[in-house]
């Protein structure tokens, strides 16, 4: 109970020096702070917590999350921005023009031609990319996913950034 009322005064991210503190941590972010420390502490500390602790900590959290929403206020840093193709071109003209710098516009295209998250473009192996038969550029299997189990995408191998 008292980690999610010391959560609950925390910055979503530690201001800079000079600056004043921004928006609040997000009840998400609290809760699932929540189920790392009871996991850890009974896990890898072998505290006796009681069974109910986290219910009961879930309970104060949603109390105050529907104090929040009543009084119409929000927390959290939002949604990060889109990153866009004319973001991409930015990026893709500082890379350096070695084997190193087609290897992160080569990911960071595949990246943002599957939508994918991090851990999927880490799974991905060679044998789940292929070339599209007709011709309209790559077909890949996504096989680890959060969201879905498996599933294909085709993105297209002629995006701008493709051609340096």
């Amino acid at each position: 109970m008292a980690f999610v009322e010391w959560c609950w005064h925390q910055p979503a991210r530690p201001p800079k020096p000079g600056q004043k503190p921004g928006k609040l941590t997000a009840p998400s972010t609290i809760d699932r702070r929540l189920s790392g420390v009871v996991v850890t502490a009974r896990r890898q500390l072998k505290l006796q917590l009681a069974e109910d602790v986290a219910e009961e900590a879930r309970a104060l959290l949603k109390a105050k999350v529907k104090e929040m929403e009543k009084a119409g206020q929000t927390r959290g840093r939002g949604p990060a921005p889109a990153l866009l193709v004319r973001h991409m071109e930015k990026i893709a003209v500082t890379l350096p023009r070695d084997r190193f710098g087609i290897r992160d516009l080569s990911l960071m295209t595949m990246h943002f031609a599957i939508a994918g998250r991090e851990h999927e473009l880490a799974y991905l192996r060679v044998r789940d990319i292929a070339e599209d038969p007709e011709g309209r550029g790559l077909i890949v299997d996504v096989r680890v996913s959060k969201v879905a189990p498996v599933r294909s995408r085709s993105p297209s191998a002629r995006a701008p950034t493709c051609a340096r």
